[in-house]
């Protein structure tokens, strides 16, 4: 009678046990996705900074006083002057799938220039201008900056710590005519 007593208790306190399992669970399980939560965002939020911010900012690009007319020359100028490409899928950034891995990655924001350019083409298309677009600047004389994401992480830094600062777009690179007040 007394082994089936503490038999019984025994059975008694594992049901109590597992009667709070799930409580215990659910802490785990709160603290754990709040974790997820938080590091989920430090990260895209770090990954959204390295590749967006550093592309539109350092000492080698320009920011300008006034506007220009949309799709006038000095507009498409201004595009390309005051954005940066990463490694891009055209070889500079790797051959082949590596290319497209590269550009994935970035979420095809390291063709930030042609982006800024024509804001509606397919990443495909992107790929295939980029190096017409590269070609055309440096036929004209036009600055084309496409260096790695980690040069342009120090510029960023560089400006956002007053270290530097951004150049000034000069005023006879525009034409009258584009210019809005």
């Amino acid at each position: 009678a007394a082994a089936a007593a503490a038999a019984a208790a025994a059975a008694a306190a594992s049901v109590g046990l597992l009667s709070s399992a799930p409580a215990v669970a659910a802490a785990y399980a709160g603290r754990s996705s709040l974790i997820n939560l938080v590091a989920a965002e430090l990260l895209t939020n770090a990954h959204a900074f390295l590749v967006v911010a550093t592309n539109h900012c350092g000492d080698d690009l320009y920011r300008f006083e006034g506007h220009a007319t949309p799709r006038s020359p000095t507009f498409f100028m201004r595009q390309v002057v005051s954005s940066v490409n990463f490694a891009t899928g055209d070889g500079k950034g790797g051959q082949g799938h590596l290319a497209d891995v590269v550009d994935f990655l970035q979420g095809w924001l390291n063709y930030q220039i042609e982006h800024h350019l024509w804001p509606d083409l397919s990443m495909l298309s992107y790929q295939k201008a980029q190096p017409l677009v590269r070609d055309i600047c440096k036929r004209h004389g036009v600055p084309y900056v496409q260096e790695s994401v980690w040069v342009r992480f120090v510029k960023t830094v560089s400006i956002i710590g007053g270290r530097s600062s951004m150049r000034r777009f000069p005023a006879q690179y525009n034409s009258a005519k584009d210019v809005v007040s």
